[in-house]
């Protein structure tokens, strides 16, 4: 039995998302291996697992718990249409992920190699790093993740 620590963190599929997949995977199977870590918890596959407990997996070995977690975000903000709101929550989750990878190891995460960990531009990575412009909107003002405004006159 597969673990589910990260599940929480994926936004659920809709009702006719799910139900697509469940057919899909009754029809041909899982296509995609489960990505799992070294002891047994889902990194990438939920909905598959959810389909199928007995999906093939894949196991990533030797990852530290921030390397999960960005591994765990970055797939699901490669595959998924995500609403505004969604995409927000996503990119405070990983503010706190380059954060966590960064205290980790400060030599081995270059704003680079974060930038790279969690699918986003370096240039991302250091206004999210950057502590002098903290209260300055900076960090804020990623155009990726643009909630919606209404104006009313």
């Amino acid at each position: 039995m597969l673990k589910q620590p990260y599940k929480d963190w994926l936004q659920p599929l809709s009702t006719d998302e799910f139900e697509a997949l469940k057919a899909d995977v009754k029809l041909r199977g899982v296509l995609q291996p489960v990505i799992v870590d070294e002891i047994g918890n889902i990194l990438d596959g939920h909905h598959r697992y959810k389909c199928d407990k007995n999906a093939p997996t894949v196991v990533l070995d030797g990852l530290s718990e921030g390397e999960k977690k960005a591994f765990v975000i970055s797939s699901n903000n490669k595959r998924r249409n995500l609403t505004p709101e969604q995409k927000a929550e996503n990119r405070k989750r990983s503010i706190e992920i380059a954060k966590e990878l960064k205290s980790e190891d400060p030599k081995k995460w270059t704003q680079a190699k974060i930038a790279v960990a969690l699918g986003v531009g370096r240039q991302t990575i250091y206004d999210w790093l950057d502590t002098s412009n903290a209260g300055d909107g900076k960090a804020s003002n990623d155009a990726r993740v643009v909630l919606p405004v209404t104006v009313t006159t």
